[in-house]
């Protein structure tokens, strides 16, 4: 149509002219990032055709959750904006966070798991839920920033609190995936906003309390399925830093059945392999104190090395070779890599003259 603008460019590149134009990225541009100022419709355009036949859309209720969980990731690309009324400005500020064309660093979907891009389409059927993905949206727009956090985040996040508990008031609203994926966002605004461990930790436990309360005969859904395979990470990590989430082996079984650890999957067996650190510590505690044999702890200890060196080259083999990489097969292999240094670093502080380990500590690096 002659004379509609055609420019994507965001507001502030637009409003001040510059002499280098707009790069455009998402979702913040470099100009943008550069200065530590809010970037607003960086890659749109300010005037495009709308179809007036949009249907608007539905609040699910809680018959049409079952139906909702088949649906495919593909529904994240038809998501399209067909009014202007609060739900639609969350779905597209949400889809912002986790659409592939927005850059690596700042895509929530590629940090923490496609599991993402099922939420939009439970917006509105929660309230917990909306208002948690309200604060993450929030504190992520902080994070591509790269300014503190805000009053305006720390309000969002103190109102999904309130929220998430409500509904774990709620016996029914307690053991909805949408509650449970509710307590995930949260833990998601804390690592973006810095907000300190303690709470992440209990967030992440009470997820984990959440699922185990869910526990049936059925089959899980695959959305349940998503929220267990997002959580073995973060409940690895904390084993490592919080006391009360340190497993012995009978813990770690129960916990296995709780998020699905399924040990033929090469993924899941590296994780299976790292829950082995905590105790690994423990006798590592032990042997300062005299009261373990060191010769039969450093066995261990390099034994275990080597099999997490062995299983890292197999994934690395087997999935980060190909043209595009996704990101469901980089965290583990991130994971094996992070702790393959922590293992290097504990054989080279007893054998500081181990050459083999100062040659791998260089390729770790």
């Amino acid at each position: 149509m002659p004379g509609v603008p055609s420019g994507r460019a965001c507001e502030n590149c637009r409003r001040r002219r510059q002499k280098f134009k707009c790069d455009y990225a998402k979702p913040t541009c470099s100009r943008c990032a550069h200065l530590g100022v809010e970037c607003i419709g960086s890659g749109q355009r300010r005037f495009v055709f709308i179809d007036q036949k949009c249907a608007r859309r539905r609040v699910l209720g809680r018959k049409s959750v079952a139906s909702v969980a088949s649906t495919t990731s593909s529904s994240l690309q038809s998501l399209s904006a067909c009014s202007g009324n609060d739900a639609d400005v969350l779905i597209n500020s949400f889809v912002e966070m986790i659409r592939p064309s927005t850059a690596r660093r700042f895509n929530l979907a590629w940090t923490y798991g496609t599991f993402l891009e099922k939420v939009p389409q439970r917006l509105g059927s929660n309230e917990a839920l909306d208002v948690a993905a309200n604060a993450l949206v929030a504190s992520h727009r902080d994070f591509a920033t790269r300014r503190p956090v805000t009053l305006d985040s720390l309000a969002k996040y103190s109102n999904a609190i309130k929220a998430l508990t409500q509904s774990l008031d709620d016996p029914m609203e307690s053991r909805s995936l949408e509650t449970i994926c509710a307590v995930i966002l949260l833990t998601m605004c804390q690592n973006l906003g810095g907000l300190g461990l303690q709470h992440l930790n209990s967030h992440c436990q009470g997820a984990v309390q959440m699922l185990h309360l869910r526990q049936t005969s059925s089959p899980i859904a695959e959305f349940e399925l998503d929220l267990h395979t997002y959580l073995q990470d973060p409940v690895l990590v904390q084993s490592l830093f919080n006391r009360s989430m340190r497993l012995a082996p009978s813990k770690f079984e129960a916990l296995s059945r709780v998020l699905a650890i399924n040990e033929d999957l090469p993924g899941s067996a590296i994780l299976i392999l790292l829950f082995r650190i905590p105790s690994l510590m423990r006798h590592g505690r032990a042997v300062l104190h005299g009261c373990a044999n060191r010769d039969a702890f450093m066995a261990e200890l390099s034994s275990t090395f080597i099999t997490l060196r062995k299983a890292a080259s197999l994934v690395y083999s087997k999935y980060m070779m190909g043209p595009s990489t996704e990101s469901k097969h980089t965290g583990p292999y991130g994971f094996c890599l992070a702790f393959s240094c922590i293992f290097n670093c504990m054989l080279r502080g007893v054998e500081p003259n181990n050459h083999q380990l100062l040659q791998e500590a260089a390729k770790l690096v």
